[in-house]
């Protein structure tokens, strides 16, 4: 995105409105895919926005009345949101034991661990939002000052306390540290990924011809040539039908969105679907095969 403070605003912009629906470019927080979002800032070294954003939402979505979760409680994950927040912890990454921070709602809070272990949280300030300081005690170890917006997986497997002491003013120095972050893990990341605009399906009526637009987004800073073949259902044309898209190198941490245009019109009433598949000569992983819906 261009780095830390580009993340951070565009964080910021997305959060403009919380829960707003489907159809503005705002958080949805009654969406899962959405619910991850108020907890990225503590890897743009913005933690603060993160017990401020958590908070808010916490606060104005959720309310203590039988229609109090702002969206479809989907396996109970609306509620669990709510009690990840509470507890001022996250699991962001999925297949990892890390928790980014954001800050307790409550005093204390206990976490019964398997083998009788035990994770006790406590906060000095409540209800106040802000994280002026956190001390870890492990289960192998005397309490450490931490400086650090998450907690790694071993101390929720050993059991031991995390204290905040929280106040009412952003404390923009504890966790921004450039080393200070969530770890990434992006060694399987794919160098390249295709995608269009719309994204899934388009309208398409018979006879008539509809524009999308076909990218590639690189997170490499190399530059790249991509090739391109769509592929389409009987009755479906697809102009120009191959291609390639030239990405240009990108500065290191920021990725690089470049666009082409292809036309799709159909002679059927019953739509279909074009394939487009991309290959890049020399390329050292797959790059997946972009599927959308052609609806008359």
């Amino acid at each position: 995105m261009g780095g830390d403070q580009a993340a951070t605003q565009k964080l910021d912009q997305f959060l403009g409105e919380v829960n707003a629906g489907p159809f503005v470019p705002y958080d949805w927080s009654g969406n899962e895919p959405d619910l991850w979002v108020p907890w990225e800032f503590d890897y743009s070294g913005a933690p603060w926005r993160t017990q401020q954003a958590v908070r808010q939402i916490a606060s104005t979505v959720y309310a203590l009345s039988p229609n109090g979760e702002p969206g479809n409680d989907d396996l109970g994950v609306m509620s669990a949101w709510y009690v990840w927040a509470a507890l001022g912890l996250y699991p962001l990454t999925p297949g990892t034991g890390d928790l980014v921070i954001g800050s307790p709602m409550f005093p204390s809070a206990t976490v019964d661990l398997s083998g009788g272990k035990r994770l006790e949280i406590t906060a000095t300030g409540t209800p106040d939002v802000y994280v002026r300081s956190t001390t870890v005690a492990t289960g192998s170890g005397g309490a450490t000052s931490w400086q650090r917006p998450w907690i790694p997986a071993d101390i929720v497997r050993d059991g031991g306390t995390l204290h905040f002491v929280v106040g009412p003013k952003p404390d923009k120095s504890w966790g921004t540290g450039a080393a200070s972050a969530p770890p990434s893990y992006n060694e399987y990341a794919r160098p390249l990924v295709g995608f269009t605009l719309p994204s899934g399906a388009t309208q398409d009526p018979q006879n008539k011809q509809s524009t999308v637009t076909l990218g590639i987004e690189s997170i490499r800073t190399g530059r790249r040539t991509v090739y391109w073949t769509a592929t389409a259902s009987r009755g479906i044309a697809v102009s120009p039908a191959s291609g390639h898209i030239a990405v240009p190198a990108s500065p290191e941490g920021a990725s690089r969105r470049v666009l082409t245009t292809v036309h799709v019109t159909s002679a059927t009433a019953t739509g279909g679907t074009v394939h487009f598949g991309f290959s890049e000569p020399g390329g050292s992983a797959p790059i997946p095969p972009v599927v959308i819906e052609v609806d008359p």
